[in-house]
């Protein structure tokens, strides 16, 4: 699973709190659930969000058998989140092919390669301040 997560809190240590309000947080949550659903279709299954009360919601989408996508909007004593979710149910597998197979130098694996996201993997757009992965 793949997270990306947005929070105005001021508490949380883990995240560094974007200096969003409430509204601009909700309209982040909506932009996101907008794109998933230009991209994917309707959600699978959903709770919407209610901008009176600013309750929790959610849109997912299964995109296939091994793969789901989910946008959260979550309150929390004042504070705001907005995460992104990608599950992959099953291992993919990727490789590598090199058309010639004789050339010199040719010693690598046909192997799985997989690459935790780490800071230098995320990138922050300047006009919004929203970073993605």
């Amino acid at each position: 699973m793949v997270e990306c997560v947005n929070s105005n809190s001021k508490t949380d240590n883990s995240l560094k709190p974007s200096p969003f309000s409430k509204e601009e947080m909700m309209d982040y949550y909506s932009r996101l659930e907008k794109e998933l659903t230009k991209c994917f279709g309707k959600p699978t299954s959903f709770e919407p969000l209610n901008k009176e009360k600013a309750g929790p919601a959610f849109s997912e989408y299964k995109v296939n058998e091994e793969c789901t996508f989910r946008v959260e909007f979550r309150p929390s004593a004042g504070s705001y989140y907005v995460s992104l979710k990608c599950t992959n149910s099953v291992e993919r597998k990727h490789f590598l092919i090199r058309e010639d197979k004789d050339a010199p130098g040719d010693d690598f694996d046909k192997e799985n390669y997989y690459k935790p996201a780490g800071k230098d993997d995320i990138v922050t757009d300047k006009e919004t301040g929203y970073q993605y992965v």
